[in-house]
């Protein structure tokens, strides 16, 4: 099914919203964490298309909620309560974010699935 450039542009928006609450203005600098190249990640911010592993990989990264960025839904911030892993332990999740973007799709689809069943679980 082909993505609506509507909500490509919206996750856009969205995206661009975190990277200024991060105060992320390098995009480069972004690009190098993620292992990928500059203009990926220019694109992402206009709207082009990105995979579910870029997406889970930025999520992370910018400690953002996954449904919040893909589809809007919630809030940004992740709950950073002290039982949760991302906030408990940052580091381990930026030595993640590599690995889980050189993962394939039909690893990375149903462990980001299971990952969003354990967050609903929580909250």
């Amino acid at each position: 099914m082909e993505e609506d450039p509507a909500d490509r542009n919206a996750r856009a928006d969205r995206l661009r919203t975190a990277l200024r609450k991060r105060g992320i203005s390098k995009l480069y600098a972004l690009a190098a964490d993620l292992n990928v190249d500059q203009s990926t990640v220019s694109r992402w911010t206009t709207g082009g298309r990105m995979s579910l592993d870029h997406s889970v990989a930025l999520a992370l990264h910018l400690n953002l909620s996954l449904d919040w960025l893909i589809l809007g839904r919630g809030q940004m911030e992740i709950d950073a309560r002290s039982d949760d892993p991302a906030a408990a332990h940052p580091d381990r999740v930026r030595q993640l974010t590599p690995i889980l973007a050189e993962l394939p799709a039909e690893i990375l689809e149903p462990l980001a699935a299971l990952a969003q069943a354990l967050h609903a679980t929580r909250t």
